[in-house]
């Protein structure tokens, strides 16, 4: 079975996408596409290319990591002793240390 794709004509961008019969009927302004077979859950659409790409996989950050630095950019760290450091950090990931963000 093909797997379909529809996307704006001008832009390239994706509206719909799925294993089913070829769409009939669109309106103006949307194409459809058949695939031989579904996309790797590692590819996405390319809208300039009007076919699938491997992901750019973007590790998650540490925020932890990230506050210290940015505290470090706008206070020197190293006026803080070293109890003070492991203090602002056990705060920072009182706050925040759960999260992670790309």
């Amino acid at each position: 079975m093909a797997y379909w794709v529809v996307y704006e004509t001008a832009t390239g961008r994706l509206r719909s996408r799925g294993d089913s019969r070829e769409p009939e009927s669109l309106p103006a302004g949307l194409t459809a596409k058949s695939f031989s077979s579904r996309p790797l859950d590692t590819e996405e659409w390319d809208e300039s290319k009007l076919d699938w790409r491997a992901m750019t996989i973007v590790p998650p950050v540490d925020i932890t990591a990230l506050v210290m630095a940015d505290v470090d950019a706008h206070l020197t760290l190293g006026l803080l002793t070293t109890l003070q450091k492991r203090d602002l950090r056990d705060i920072i990931n009182t706050h925040y240390g759960g999260y992670r963000f790309n």
